[in-house]
């Protein structure tokens, strides 16, 4: 069993390849893993502690990513499900000119 245990949320990042701009305004974006509890059971396996992610994604393209990309970290993965009854959650993410995050959340 693994050490730590993150359960939730994963999803699809697509961050503007421009900062300071709305996401009306973006030029375009970079497809990247996201979802708090995800990064932490990533980040923690890459730090060499054993992770387990729990949680539910769409069994779609960005699904086999997110799988795909926690595994590569090392991520424990047995309680991972790819579900083909759903699609994966999108975030829209950008920074505005103030510096604060801006998201869109398409599920």
């Amino acid at each position: 069993m693994p050490a730590v245990i993150c359960m939730g949320e994963a999803l699809i990042d697509m961050v503007s390849l421009e900062k300071g701009v709305s996401l009306e305004h973006a030029p375009g974006f970079e497809k990247a893993a996201g979802g708090a509890p995800a990064n932490v059971a990533a980040g923690v396996a890459i730090l060499g502690t054993s992770a387990g992610f729990i949680g539910k994604v769409g069994d779609d393209f960005c699904g086999r990513f997110l799988r795909e990309t926690l595994y590569d970290a090392g991520v424990d993965l047995s309680c991972f499900i790819l579900d083909p009854a759903h699609r994966t959650q999108l975030a829209f993410v950008t920074v505005l000119p103030d510096g604060s995050p801006d998201f869109t959340f398409y599920v």
